[in-house]
């Protein structure tokens, strides 16, 4: 049986339940260190619903980690360094 590391931050279990080829990991989320009460009430959504949908219908996606995510994180960073930069020329 396939086991979800434990060490994956909320980004990469985020990354990993967004893949429908990792929903047998499902039951894993409750007990993860990594995860929070929206992705554990996802999941509980979707093991509950996961007879209940084709795979032709769209499903609901993995609810995003509340803090910035790390793209955000470094695009605020680099209009800073362009407002600085931009600063110093004037």
């Amino acid at each position: 049986m396939r086991r979800i590391n434990p060490r994956l931050d909320p980004y990469e279990l985020s990354d990993l339940m967004s893949d429908p080829g990792n929903w047998d990991l499902l039951t894993q989320i409750h007990d993860h260190p990594g995860t929070w009460p929206e992705l554990d009430q996802w999941a509980a959504h979707a093991r509950s619903a996961a007879g209940t949908t084709s795979r032709n219908e769209t499903r609901t996606p993995v609810p995003a980690h509340r803090t910035r995510s790390r793209r955000q994180a470094g695009t605020s960073h680099a209009k800073r360094e362009d407002q600085d930069t931009h600063a110093r020329h004037a």
